[in-house]
């Protein structure tokens, strides 16, 4: 099921609950996993390492540095609490740290909002792939850029517009 991209609801933050990360016990999120979360969890569209640690600095009143924001971050992927969408260089908050490992990260390339589909029927036409080739898939993401919705419209406009200049001019 497609959903937008969207802040989660306090309540279904995971920021400060208990995770159990790859080859770990189960514990809590430290003070800065849990800020980092937190950014992730309320900004509105997909954002860089940078701008979390312009944000975690602010929500901590610490001058943290880049490196220490990439291994959090690089945890909180492990931890499948976060992902990167490689094509924008950004993170977003996963929802459901429950999920499948293959999901599809949808995300429009005029506002950068970002949706995302887990579907068990892309991981098994993944894994008959990988397997004919004898290959070992560590982690799959799909990226698909392209329009979103909201921005269809728009994008229908300025190339009727575009059109029509050209058909005045040449």
């Amino acid at each position: 099921m497609a959903k937008r991209f969207s802040p989660s609801p306090r309540s279904e933050r995971p920021s400060g609950s208990r995770l159990r990360p790859p080859g770990s016990e189960r514990h809590k999120l430290t003070e800065l996993q849990a800020s980092t979360l937190d950014v992730l969890s309320k900004a509105e569209k997909p954002i860089g390492a940078y701008e979390i640690l312009r944000r975690v600095d602010a929500a901590l009143r610490r001058d943290l540095k880049p490196m220490t924001i990439y291994r959090v971050i690089e945890y909180l992927d492990r931890a499948g609490l976060v992902t990167r969408i490689e094509s924008l260089g950004a993170y977003v908050a996963n929802s459901d740290t429950r999920r499948s490992t293959a999901h599809i990260h949808f995300w429009c390339t005029h506002c950068r909002q970002a949706s995302t589909v887990e579907t068990a029927a892309i991981e098994k036409l993944i894994s008959k792939g990988a397997a004919a080739l004898g290959f070992k898939v560590g982690k799959m993401v799909v990226e698909c850029p392209g329009i979103c919705a909201e921005c269809l419209p728009v994008d229908r406009l300025s190339k009727t517009g575009d059109a029509a200049k050209a058909s005045r001019t040449g």
